[in-house]
C-alpha cells in the first residue's frame, strides 16, 4: 500500500470522490465542490492510499479548524465549556473514507497514522454517527477520546459522537 497527498487539481480528484459516492451510498453532487472549498482552508492535509495496482483504496483529509468555518461553530455549541480546550489549534479531520473491498486490512489506520505525521495541531476532532460502531472502535484502538456522544450537528438528525486526540502538549 502506498500513501501519498493529495490535492483538489490532481486528476485522481474525480476518484476520490467516486469513492466517498461508493462508500456512503449515493451520489453526492456537492462532495466536490465541498472538497475544493476545504481545500482553500488553513493547514488543509488529504492523503490518499493506493493498492499495488495504483487503484484508491482510501483518502483521509482535513484543516485547521478556525473560528468563522461553519462546522467549528457547530463544534463550539456542542463541546459547550470544552471548546477552549478541543478548538484551541486544532486539526478537524473531516472524511475518512476505505474502499469496502479493503476494510479491516489497515487502510484507516494506515491514514490516520501518517495524516498525523503532517500535522503541527494540540489537537484533533472529528465527528461520526453514534451508530457508526466499526468508525468508532477504530478511532478508539487509535487514542481518540470520547468527548460527547450525544451530539446533533444538524437538529432533526441522527446523533454523532465528538471525538478528539491529544497530539502535541503546551
Amino acid at each position: 500500500m502506498k500513501i501519498s497527498r493529495f490535492y483538489v487539481n490532481h486528476d485522481e480528484i474525480e476518484k476520490v470522490v467516486q469513492l466517498y459516492d461508493l462508500v456512503w451510498d449515493q451520489q453526492d453532487s456537492e462532495m466536490l465542490n465541498r472538497l475544493k472549498r476545504h481545500s482553500s482552508y488553513p493547514g488543509f492535509v488529504g492523503l490518499v492510499a493506493h493498492s499495488k495496482d495504483n487503484e484508491i483504496t482510501g483518502f483521509i483529509y482535513g484543516y485547521t479548524s478556525l473560528t468563522g468555518q461553519y462546522y467549528h461553530g457547530i463544534l463550539q455549541e456542542g463541546l459547550e465549556e470544552e471548546k477552549d480546550f478541543w478548538l484551541h489549534n486544532c486539526f478537524e479531520l473531516v472524511e475518512i473514507a476505505v474502499h469496502p473491498e479493503y476494510r479491516k486490512k489497515k487502510v484507516a489506520e494506515s491514514l490516520l497514522n501518517n495524516l498525523q505525521t503532517y500535522l503541527h495541531h494540540r489537537t484533533a476532532i472529528l465527528t461520526t454517527q453514534t451508530n457508526n460502531i466499526p468508525a468508532r472502535r477504530l478511532y478508539g484502538k487509535n487514542n481518540w477520546l470520547t468527548i460527547r456522544d450525544d451530539f446533533y450537528p444538524v437538529k432533526e438528525g441522527p446523533p454523532y459522537v465528538i471525538m478528539g486526540k491529544l497530539l502535541l502538549s503546551e
